[in-house]
């Protein structure tokens, strides 16, 4: 390593967490934890520690940045950034997914499907005729300093499209519905959800996960569209720890389908 590529002697000393005394007990099992206090992310002195990790860590890498930027360019000139996936037939439309440079989520549209008329070519992943912007992720994404999108569903009649976005990084996601027709949101009251999200075929019921205090998705819920968060009713729960469970619809759209899977066995629920 030359003189160059060292790190500057002159870095901050890496920053210690105070120890604070903290003891839980679970089942006759006593842990201390000296450092329990960090995990709570709203109290000022955690997030002074992790900024003063974070200028050290800066500090030290500082020397790095060269090549940082280096492999940086390399991936990118090697990456189509302008882009779509392939076009699904689904009764009149064509739906699909066009990344635009510099975007980072996506641009999710449909596009008239005429009988007799090929697939369209988005191999340019420009716009085609006709095409209706359904949900532009990077405009909404580029609203907030995190975003995540947790489902993106359109109910069978195509009338009804009903998305989740988390932007806080917890992996708890906010659900919207929205009427296609005047663009319209129709309901945005369901909070905190997991991944995942189906509309019956009317669009008047929309399916979510929960997930429990591990992080694990073990409940299906239902709620009437614009029926208010309060008025939501459990159609499952997996009890079983080894279980995690999702939610999706047949090829038909006919079932809503619940599916189970754990590292040795799995099983599927349909939702007529």
């Amino acid at each position: 390593m030359t003189h160059a590529d060292a790190p500057s002697d002159t870095a901050a000393e890496p920053p210690l967490a105070t120890s604070r005394p903290s003891v839980r007990e679970h089942h006759g099992h006593r842990v201390e934890d000296p450092f329990e206090w960090l995990r709570d992310k709203e109290d000022p002195a955690v997030i002074e520690h992790l900024e003063a990790e974070n200028r050290y860590a800066e500090a030290r890498t500082e020397h790095l940045a060269p090549l940082r930027q280096s492999i940086y360019d390399e991936i990118k000139s090697r990456t189509q950034e302008t882009d779509a996936s392939v076009a699904a037939g689904s009764g009149p439309w064509w739906y699909y997914t066009r990344m635009v440079e510099g975007g980072a989520y996506g641009i999710f549209a449909r596009a008239p499907r005429d009988p007799g008329v090929p697939r369209p070519d988005l191999s340019s992943g420009e716009p085609v005729d006709g095409e209706e912007v359904l949900l532009d992720a990077d405009a909404l994404g580029g609203q907030h300093e995190y975003f995540s999108l947790g489902a993106f569903a359109v109910s069978a009649d195509h009338r009804t499209l009903a998305y989740s976005i988390d932007i806080t990084g917890d992996e708890r996601f906010d659900v919207t519905i929205v009427d296609l027709a005047s663009g319209t949101v129709r309901d945005d009251s369901i909070r905190g959800v997991g991944y995942g999200a189906e509309l019956t075929t009317d669009g008047s019921t929309v399916y979510i996960t929960r997930v429990d205090d591990a992080w694990r998705p073990h409940e299906v819920w239902r709620y009437a569209v614009g029926g208010g968060a309060d008025g939501g009713e459990l159609v499952y729960r997996e009890d079983d720890e080894r279980f995690w469970l999702g939610i999706d619809s047949t090829r038909d759209d006919r079932f809503i389908q619940i599916g189970l899977g754990s590292k040795t066995t799995s099983e599927h629920w349909l939702i007529d």
